[in-house]
């Protein structure tokens, strides 16, 4: 276990390649996402984006607020910088604690920029992806 922090440019580097929206976009399986790749639901899909720029998938105000409504999220579209970069925080945090929480081999440790690029890739891709097993490959 390590006990690492994100680094400024792993943040950066998270940010970079989430692009951002204080308005409900759907992202690329369609579901509904906010501020930098916030997750709001993986229960309901919306237009699926295929560009990398939210605005290309934005759900209308009457389906955020649909989407806000059946899920009694307290809160619509468009969200606060304040709500989004408290999302962002959230996020980040669960990514970055999965990755202290892996067991290294004894006497090795992340240099920043390794932890930087786990953080970002189980913030994509989920905490899940941190249990592949190395014999599943072939």
């Amino acid at each position: 276990m390590s006990n690492f922090s994100l680094g400024t440019d792993g943040a950066n580097l998270i940010k970079k390649h989430e692009g951002f929206s204080l308005k409900f976009y759907g992202d690329p399986k369609g579901y509904p996402t906010v501020g930098w790749g916030h997750l709001i639901t993986d229960t309901k899909v919306y237009k699926k984006n295929t560009t990398g720029n939210p605005n290309d998938s934005l759900l209308s105000q009457a389906e955020a607020d649909a989407l806000s409504k059946s899920l009694n999220l307290g809160y619509t579209s468009p969200i606060s910088q304040s709500k989004a970069n408290s999302f962002f925080a959230d996020d980040t945090a669960k990514a970055v604690k999965a990755v202290n929480d892996l067991e290294l081999p004894t006497g090795c440790q992340f240099t920043q920029s390794q932890f930087d690029a786990l953080v970002s890739l189980t913030f994509n891709a989920g905490t899940k992806v941190l249990t592949f097993k190395p014999q599943n490959w072939i």
